[in-house]
C-alpha cells in the first residue's frame, strides 16, 4: 500500500530556467505515476475468475503454483532481455504462465492484460505533477511518454485517463510495442520523428540515470533526472555521480514548476 506521507523535499530547488524546450518527454513509472505493486497473487486471483476449465477444489493450490512459476519466469525473461536490451510483452508472459498449467480463459489476451494490471497495481500521480503539466501546457510545451514496460501503450494510456492526465500528452510509447528498451536511443528517435522535432529541441524526464538519462543523452535530448522519493532512502548519493553533465536534477515536480520562466 502507499505510504500515508511522502518525503518532504519542499526546501530543494531547481536553478531558474531561462528557455523551455519545444517538447518534454516523460517516463511513466515512478516519474509520472507513483506505483504500488505489482501484487502477483492478487493479479492471478483476478484472472482465474475468467478461467473456463478450472476445478474449484484446486484453485488455492494452483494460485501458489502459478505465483512460484511466475517469479521464475520473470527472472528468465529479465535475464535474457537485460543481456540484449530487449523487451518482452505481458501477453507472452501470460501465455507461457497459464499455458503451462493448461488454463484457458473466457476473455482475450488484451483484456487479460488489462485485468491483471487493474488487480495487481495501484497508482497515483507523483506529487506536484498535475500542476506542472497544466503549467507546461499553458506555455505551449508539447508532451509525450516513453516507458520501459511489458504492457501495451493502451494500458498506460487508460491509467493516465483515469487520473485525467492523458489530455496533456500527444501519445504514449511502450517498449513492449517495439521489442527494445531504453536506453536504446531508437525509442527516443522514433518519438521525435512522431513529433517532427530535432533532438536539441526536446528534454526527457525519467527517474533512472542509467536508463532514462543515458538514453536521452545518446539520442541528443537534454536529460532531466527526477530523483524520486525512494532514492532518498540510500541510493541517491551512489546514483548522483552517474548523472550526465548536461542533466537537470529535479528533486520534486513543484521545484521544476517554480523554476520555469516567468510567464
Amino acid at each position: 500500500m502507499f505510504e500515508p506521507d511522502r518525503p518532504d523535499r519542499s526546501d530543494q530547488t531547481v536553478p531558474p530556467i531561462d528557455t523551455l524546450p519545444e517538447a518534454i518527454l516523460f517516463d511513466f513509472g515512478d516519474t509520472l505515476m507513483e506505483i504500488d505493486g505489482p501484487y502477483r497473487r492478487r493479479g492471478i486471483e483476478a484472472l482465474l475468475s475468467y478461467a473456463v476449465n478450472l476445478e474449484p477444489a484446486t484453485r488455492e493450490a494452483l494460485i501458489d503454483q502459478l505465483s512460484e512459476f511466475g517469479r521464475s519466469l520473470d527472472q528468465r525473461f529479465e535475464t535474457l532481455c537485460a543481456r540484449h536490451n530487449l523487451e518482452y510483452r505481458q501477453t507472452d508472459f501470460h501465455r507461457l504462465l497459464y499455458g503451462k498449467f493448461g488454463i484457458d480463459f473466457s476473455i482475450d489476451d488484451d483484456e487479460l492484460e488489462q485485468r491483471y494490471w487493474d488487480a495487481s497495481l495501484t497508482m497515483r500521480p507523483e506529487a506536484g505533477l498535475p500542476e506542472l503539466l497544466e503549467d507546461l501546457g499553458r506555455r505551449g510545451v508539447r508532451m509525450a511518454v516513453i516507458s520501459n514496460t511489458t504492457y501495451r501503450a493502451q494500458v498506460l494510456q487508460r491509467e493516465l485517463e483515469r487520473h485525467r492526465l492523458m489530455p496533456h500528452f500527444e501519445f504514449v510509447m511502450a517498449s513492449a510495442d517495439y521489442g527494445i528498451r531504453k536506453p536504446d536511443p531508437l525509442l527516443y528517435e522514433i518519438a521525435l520523428q512522431r513529433m517532427h522535432l530535432p533532438p536539441a529541441s526536446a528534454w526527457y524526464a525519467g527517474n533512472m540515470i542509467t536508463v532514462d538519462c543515458t538514453g536521452a543523452t545518446a539520442a541528443g535530448l537534454r536529460p532531466l533526472w527526477y530523483a524520486s522519493p525512494e532514492l532518498k532512502a540510500g541510493r541517491y548519493h551512489s546514483e548522483l555521480p552517474k548523472l550526465p553533465a548536461d542533466s537537470l536534477l529535479i528533486p520534486h515536480w513543484t521545484a521544476l514548476q517554480h523554476a520555469l520562466p516567468t510567464a
